[in-house]
């Protein structure tokens, strides 16, 4: 018996049809994933021009969940886990690129080619929920895209975003290890490998950053001065990211999550090291010793899974 074949037999190949007993909740389900594609493709391309924030000088700003990024070689961010924005801007449109695969070959193994295995595999019993991790990461780009640069940042906006980040990881890895998707091969790397594999990987750093920055946020409302804090928190989530990351890609034995990773510790590095010498005094070598080490873990784990891989 295969134990990895679908846990949902809704959609018959044979016939071209669904079996007349499951057919109604089958199509909402259906419908409502789809919806959920949509919607996250929508918000997370549209995060390119909105919030439109002109600061002048030249400098071109993103704002994508709860990261404000700022394109300019002048000077850099010195806030903890930044990410350089050469690499934000790769990892962000990768993860994009990935969310935009996924949406096609399911929307064309439903309408066009009918494919027993996605389908069935995309609509299993507990694979269906997916529409719950992806409208957690749309929330994410909807509380970016409503930020006013005359208000800034809110206390509201950290801890909805804090709050959809926990349910979007913890679902996503949960439905992940749910899905029941094997072939054909297109599928299978667009969907699991490339859609939630990227999104596991930026959601698991975007928890570190997040926690930081509403202490941060609330210590500083307290009128106190945060610098334990982002000290603290800049080393402690340096390493938990990073094994965080690692040990859910080994675990899952998802390379993409290594290669972002990869890519997010690169992009820490560039930033710690292009620091203020003064700045990078107050938080110490700690920060930018680990990133390099977690680089190294990384290139290992993305080169034993590709080995791994390429094996089976």
């Amino acid at each position: 018996m295969n134990t990895n074949s679908p846990d949902y037999q809704g959609y018959n190949q044979s016939n071209q049809g669904y079996n007349s007993e499951q057919s109604d909740s089958d199509k909402i389900f259906m419908l409502i994933s789809l919806g959920a594609w949509l919607l996250v493709l929508v918000t997370g391309w549209i995060c390119f021009a909105v919030p439109d924030i002109d600061l002048g000088a030249d400098i071109d700003i993103l704002v994508c969940w709860n990261y404000v990024i700022y394109a300019t070689t002048k000077g850099v961010i010195d806030f903890p886990l930044y990410i350089y924005y050469i690499l934000f801007y790769m990892i962000l449109i990768i993860t994009l690129l990935c969310l935009t695969a996924a949406f096609v070959v399911f929307a064309y193994s439903i309408f066009m080619k009918k494919d027993a295995n996605v389908i069935n595999g995309m609509l299993g019993n507990s694979a269906k929920f997916h529409f719950i991790p992806l409208a957690c990461v749309s929330a994410l780009f909807i509380i970016g895209e409503t930020l006013d640069e005359n208000h800034g940042i809110k206390g509201a906006h950290i801890f909805f975003n804090l709050l959809f980040t926990i349910i979007g990881l913890a679902s996503l890895i949960f439905i992940y290890m749910q899905t029941k998707l094997e072939s054909p091969s297109y599928a299978v790397w667009a969907i699991k490998n490339g859609a939630y594999g990227c999104l596991i990987a930026f959601l698991m750093h975007n928890l570190g950053y997040v926690i930081t920055f509403y202490g941060d946020y609330l210590i500083e409302d307290k009128d106190k001065n945060p610098e334990k804090w982002l000290k603290g928190c800049y080393i402690a989530f340096s390493i938990l990211i990073g094994l965080g990351n690692i040990g859910v890609s080994l675990f899952l034995k998802e390379l993409v999550i290594g290669v972002i990773n990869l890519l997010i510790y690169i992009g820490m590095t560039v930033q710690f090291f292009k620091m203020e010498k003064e700045v990078r005094k107050f938080y110490t070598v700690a920060p930018g010793i680990i990133h390099i080490f977690m680089i190294f873990f990384s290139m290992l784990v993305v080169a034993f899974l590709f080995m791994r891989n390429k094996r089976n």
